[in-house]
Formats: structure tokens, C-alpha cells, sequence
């Protein structure tokens, strides 16, 4: 799932979360040797040093009341431009998610904000 928040300076965030349900945290490698499959294995699964380097802030996984686990990672950025250029770092060249770009302007007496772009999950 990816998420862009937006505020009324044109500043914001953008946040990729993945869910998995308890059969597919179960099917997790032990990697802590515990015997059990757990939100600490999934933290240890997760590659962080590039997406600090660029940016993103890690958020531990969390398991909701539903029982689906979530891992999200977010990125700030300071105005649509910036916006546009870390949704490029999600999809890169050739993902499914292409020419992804945000706007926000000023019609008299108000804020518009759009968001534009392909999705191709073919």
C-alpha cells in the first residue's frame, strides 16, 4: 500500500507498508532461533541501510487487532517536486507504477491538489 500526505505548504510524506497475515508470517525463515516465526524475524528479513541512506525511516513491524503484521517505511519531502521523486524510488524504471506526479496550485479561493500517473499491474 502506498500512501501520499500531502499538507497545505505542498510538504508531506509518502509511506509503503506491507501486510502479511499470520499464514505468511509463519512461513518466515527463524532467524532468531526461537522456534517460532515472529514480527522479530520480519524486522531481521528487512534490508535497511539503503532505504536510511536515502531518506526513509523504518517503522518496526506492528500486528494490528485484525492479526495482519505490518512492516512501513516513509519518506518526507518538502514540496510536490520532491514528491515526485521519491514515488520514482518506489517503482524505479520499470515497476508498475510509472510517471507518478503530484501537483498542488491555487484556483482563487482554494487548494487543488492531483495526483497523476499509470498503474500497470499486468
Amino acid at each position: 500500500m502506498v500512501t501520499v500526505d500531502m499538507e497545505d505548504d505542498g510538504s508531506g510524506s509518502v509511506e509503503v507498508a506491507t501486510g502479511l497475515d499470520d499464514d505468511a508470517l509463519t512461513k518466515l525463515p527463524d532467524l532468531d532461533g526461537d522456534g517460532v516465526s515472529t514480527t522479530s524475524d520480519l524486522a531481521a528479513l528487512v534490508r535497511t541501510d539503503d532505504l536510511v541512506a536515502s531518506g526513509w525511516q523504518i517503522s518496526p513491524p506492528e500486528t494490528r487487532d485484525d492479526g495482519t503484521t505490518w512492516i512501513k517505511v516513509t519518506h518526507p519531502f518538502g514540496t510536490p517536486d520532491e514528491a515526485d521523486q521519491v514515488m520514482a524510488q518506489i517503482t524505479g524504471e520499470s515497476g508498475p507504477l510509472q510517471h507518478m506526479h503530484l501537483t498542488r496550485d491555487h484556483p482563487f479561493g482554494r487548494v487543488r491538489y492531483q495526483f497523476r500517473g499509470t498503474a500497470d499491474l499486468s
